[in-house]
């Protein structure tokens, strides 16, 4: 009977042994897997943290660019139009000093002639005066 008692309690002992190597190396696994699991969801919550805010500087940086592409455009057109309103304002002085030159020129052709037509007067009267003296 001690031998099969002996048999027995080894038995047990040698099975609690492997139960408990067993149970360690599967709480191990276990750990590992909730070590593994942890940091695969600790990632995915920084990574999309991150995504958020690259989306939201992203953003930022188009409505700052647009701010500055605005300002340039807006500054290229009034530099643009301070430009076409000085063309225009030599364009138009050219003009009318082109137009008073040619009011000036006519004013003298027919002053000219006005003076001819004075002095054409004047000559038929003295001649009609001289031949009038003649007779």
């Amino acid at each position: 009977g001690d031998t099969k008692r002996w048999l027995s309690t080894s038995a047990i002992a040698i099975q609690a042994v492997y139960r408990g190597n067993r149970l360690r190396r599967d709480i191990a696994r276990m750990n590992f897997a909730a070590t593994v699991i942890q940091r695969k969801y600790l990632a995915y919550k920084q990574r999309k943290c991150f995504l958020s805010i690259r989306a939201a500087v992203e953003f930022c940086q188009r409505h700052y660019r647009s701010v500055l592409v605005a300002r340039h455009d807006r500054r290229d057109y009034f530099a643009k139009r301070r430009a076409v309103v000085a063309i225009q304002a030599t364009f138009r002085g050219m003009q009318a000093r082109r137009q008073i030159r040619r009011e000036h020129e006519a004013a003298t052709i027919i002053q000219s002639h006005v003076r001819k037509h004075i002095l054409k007067l004047r000559f038929q009267r003295l001649r009609w005066a001289v031949s009038r003296q003649n007779y």
